[in-house]
């Protein structure tokens, strides 16, 4: 007869009503902030006291971690008075999480365990053993494999959005370069997250399929529209991997390439080519596009023939984003989500001296994505203004 092992089962029993406790723990805390708002004002709700303070509200918390679970969207009433808001909860609440990601961001940032054990030592004038550290550290990276494996519906993403940017390794001599390449998808309502990612050494052909093929392996077999620069293979690869998917080419990489061909270069002559140019994209359906396309072209043969050429060429690729809803379909008229991405990502990287390799990449961006609560809330701090 098989042994059963009593832990399990009450491990599972816990996962089975982990949820209703969470919930209900959540409102009692939510009532006993109340009450204890009520202690700081020195009056209850409608009733009136000597204190000028009142109350002003709520400020929603993303997430409180408890012995029991994470508390999400917790709501913490707010005081307010003589025109400023008072702090009266403790601000170390949150030591706990905070040591976590810290122990995490310090590995990922090229420390090692004996140094983090001793900044925490000097830090909290406690310390943590090795074995401690590395478990964290190997949580971390379990959560990381995770989010990279996760399954993906047929038809997720309506829309995916392709770039890659050039890195350079700290680690060895002389210095490597690589390119770290970004999948983000669009879903039907026009949100979008970060899909995946991989880091190579050179922007090709290869590199991209080897990113598309992943995220059909997780189960994205079909999407409309694939946004990316048309360079470096993008196109080349989205023919073998989604092969009836349509193409967008990224109207700012477009504008840069045909400002290379024109012969008047002047800032004057650039600024109103620029201008005509983005007039083509303002139109409303794709119909009128083309009609403010074939003007753009009898105004512009004659003086720059050889930029007019280029752009009959490229022009059927620019107006396939036409085909989306018109509150959202500007987002995927360019890769400039990917762009956001980048910035976003190399504010964070900020804190560290850089990428030691392409595994320690992986680590950062995946921390990255970590710190801003789950691979598929990313997308949510990204200053999207797109």
């Amino acid at each position: 007869m098989d042994q059963v092992s009593l832990s399990d089962i009450v491990a599972g029993a816990w996962e089975e009503i982990k949820g209703y406790v969470l919930k209900i723990l959540k409102e009692a805390v939510e009532v006993v902030l109340l009450e204890e708002q009520n202690k700081v004002l020195g009056r209850g709700r409608y009733e009136r006291g000597e204190s000028r303070a009142w109350r002003w509200g709520y400020r929603q918390r993303k997430s409180f971690l408890t012995p029991w679970g994470s508390l999400e969207g917790l709501k913490i009433p707010r005081i307010r008075e003589e025109g400023q808001e008072v702090s009266w909860l403790r601000k170390n609440e949150r030591r706990v999480k905070e040591i976590g990601e810290w122990i995490f961001s310090a590995v990922v940032g090229g420390m090692s365990l004996r140094r983090v054990s001793t900044s925490l030592y000097l830090l909290l004038k406690d310390s943590l053993s090795f074995s401690s550290i590395s478990a964290m550290i190997k949580t971390a990276q379990a959560e990381i494999n995770k989010m990279r494996q996760r399954p993906i519906r047929r038809a997720q993403y309506k829309a995916l959005v392709l770039d890659g940017v050039m890195v350079t390794f700290r680690k060895g001599f002389p210095r490597r370069k690589g390119v770290l390449l970004v999948a983000l998808g669009v879903y039907g309502e026009g949100e979008f997250a970060v899909v995946d990612w991989e880091m190579r050494g050179r922007e090709d052909f290869e590199s991209y399929y080897l990113l598309l093929n992943r995220l059909y392996e997780r189960g994205l077999e079909e999407v409309e529209l694939v946004v990316g620069d048309g360079f470096s293979g993008i196109f080349s690869a989205v023919d073998f991997v989604y092969p009836f998917s349509q193409r967008q080419l990224c109207l700012v990489h477009l504008t840069k390439t045909l400002e290379r061909y024109l012969q008047d270069r002047s800032l004057l002559n650039r600024r109103r080519f620029r201008r005509e140019l983005w007039w083509i994209y303002e139109a409303v359906t794709k119909e009128e596009a083309r009609g403010f396309y074939e003007a753009f072209k009898g105004r512009w043969q004659q003086r720059e023939p050889e930029m007019v050429l280029i752009f009959e060429k490229h022009f059927p690729l620019t107006i396939n984003y036409y085909s989306f809803p018109q509150r959202w379909r500007h987002r995927v008229r360019t890769t400039n989500l990917a762009e956001s991405f980048f910035r976003n990502l190399w504010r964070f990287r900020g804190r560290f001296p850089g990428f030691e390799d392409e595994k320690h990449s992986s680590r950062v961006i995946g921390t990255y994505l970590l710190g801003v609560e789950g691979y598929e809330k990313a997308r949510k701090v990204l200053p999207y203004a797109l």
